[in-house]
C-alpha cells in the first residue's frame, strides 16, 4: 500500500514557564492508502499538533514528515501549500463554515483555492451534497442548519477537492450522540466505498471503533504495544486500553 503521510521520530515543543516542553517526543506514524486510522488521547496530549505537523501547517522541531512521498522540510512553502491542497481534506470540530455563504458556496471554497470555477462544478457539488443527505439544502446558510448538517457540509467541503486523505480533528465533538454516530458512519462509508484514507483524532471511544487501526498517544508517543486493529473493534476493548494507560 502507498504511504500517504508519515512522521519519523518527530518532536514538537511549546513554551512553558520560560522553558521548552515537549508535546511530541520521537513519534512515528504511517497512514497508508485506503486506511482509516484513529489516534486517541486526552485533551492537550498533542493530537492536534500531530495533525498540524502531518499537514505541513506546523513545522516540527526535530524528525521528518512526508506527505504523498515528499519530505516537507525539503521543499519550499509554496510547494508545501500545493501538496497540502492536492492531498488533504480537513474536517474540523468547529465546522469553520463561512456564515455569509450558502451551503453551495461554502463547499465550493476549496475549488476556488484550486483555481477552479465553482459554477462549473455545481453539479459535482450537488451530487456530493445529495450523497451526504443534504439534497435541497444547497441554498441554506449555516445558521439555518443543525449541528449535524453543518458537520456534513464541512465533510462535503473536504471531499469536493477529491484529495485522497481526510484529516479529521474531533469531528463529533460538538454534535449530539445521534448526529455524531451518523457522521462516523459516513466517514466509514467513505473509506469503504471510495477508498479514502482517513486520519481521525478523538477522545471518543465509540468513534474509534469505526477505524481499521486505533493508536493511543501517551506522553508524546504512540503506545505501540497497545494498538488495536479492526475490523469490528469493540468499544469495550478501547475502554480497556484507555484504563490501562490511564488516559
Amino acid at each position: 500500500m502507498t504511504i500517504l503521510a508519515s512522521a519519523h521520530e518527530i518532536y514538537r515543543f511549546f513554551q512553558q514557564g520560560g522553558e521548552q516542553a515537549p508535546i511530541l517526543k520521537g513519534l512515528n506514524l504511517e497512514v497508508h492508502s485506503s486506511e482509516f486510522v484513529c489516534v486517541m488521547g486526552p485533551s492537550g496530549s498533542g493530537k492536534s499538533s500531530l495533525l498540524h505537523a502531518l499537514a505541513g501547517l506546523d513545522t516540527v522541531d526535530a524528525g521528518s514528515v512526508s506527505l504523498a512521498g515528499v519530505q516537507l522540510d525539503e521543499v519550499s512553502e509554496a510547494q508545501r501549500t500545493r501538496l497540502r491542497r492536492d492531498t488533504i481534506g480537513h474536517v474540523f470540530q468547529f465546522f469553520n463554515l463561512l456564515p455569509n455563504l450558502t451551503v453551495l458556496e461554502n463547499v465550493g471554497v476549496p475549488l476556488a483555492i484550486q483555481g477552479k470555477q465553482a459554477a462549473n462544478e455545481k453539479q459535482r457539488i450537488l451530487d456530493i451534497l445529495a450523497q451526504l443527505g443534504l439534497a435541497g439544502r444547497e441554498d441554506a446558510f449555516p445558521h439555518e442548519l443543525s449541528g449535524g448538517e453543518m458537520q456534513r457540509v464541512s465533510i462535503a467541503r473536504a471531499l469536493v477537492g477529491n484529495q485522497p486523505l481526510l484529516l479529521c480533528d474531533e469531528p463529533t465533538g460538538n454534535l449530539s450522540q445521534q448526529a455524531g454516530l451518523e457522521v462516523m458512519q459516513l466517514l466509514r462509508a467513505l473509506r469503504d466505498d471510495e477508498d479514502r484514507s482517513i486520519l481521525l483524532v478523538t477522545h471518543n471511544p465509540r468513534d474509534a471503533t469505526f477505524a481499521d487501526r486505533v493508536l493511543f498517544l501517551v506522553d508524546g508517543q504512540l503506545a505501540a504495544d497497545e494498538e488495536l486493529r479492526g475490523p469490528n473493534i469493540a468499544v469495550e476493548d478501547v475502554h480497556k486500553v484507555l484504563a490501562k494507560l490511564h488516559i
